[in-house]
């Protein structure tokens, strides 16, 4: 239980710094106005949508960012962990044999992980829904300040 509340908070921690880097952007984006020719000092950009947000952080936007979360780290530790409880409730409530106990913990660690992680995108997704784009990226991904 302690490993499911823990990856829930991070990944609620995970949406929390999105959104507060969203806020920051904002507010740089009112500074860069103000700078007029002098924003070209500035090295992080403006922009509040999502994508703005992880390049300020060094990150690109990409579908395989959130497999590399420490959300996932502790999915995956979580399932492990909840996959050998399983093997060995099997092994010793049953008396299975070695490879059925270890198949049956191995389904259960990657129907865990999968649960998980179909739960992580979501909150995601809701979260950087929340707020209102005001200062877009290029699509062109460059930036000019």
């Amino acid at each position: 239980m302690l490993g499911l509340f823990t990856f829930v908070r991070v990944v609620e921690s995970s949406v929390e710094d999105v959104l507060c880097g969203r806020a920051i952007n904002r507010i740089r984006n009112y500074y860069l106005e103000l700078a007029g020719d002098q924003a070209r000092l500035f090295v992080l950009s403006g922009h509040d949508d999502p994508a703005g947000v992880l390049a300020n952080m060094g990150l690109s936007p990409n579908r395989w960012r959130l497999y590399f979360t420490t959300a996932t780290m502790i999915a995956v530790v979580n399932s492990v962990v909840g996959g050998a409880a399983v093997a060995l409730a099997l092994g010793v409530a049953v008396d299975a044999k070695p490879g059925l106990a270890a198949t049956g913990g191995g389904l259960v660690a990657i129907a865990s992980l999968l649960l998980m992680r179909r739960a992580e995108y979501p909150m995601h997704v809701t979260g950087a829904d929340r707020t209102e784009v005001l200062f877009p990226s290029p699509p062109s991904g460059r930036d000019g300040t």
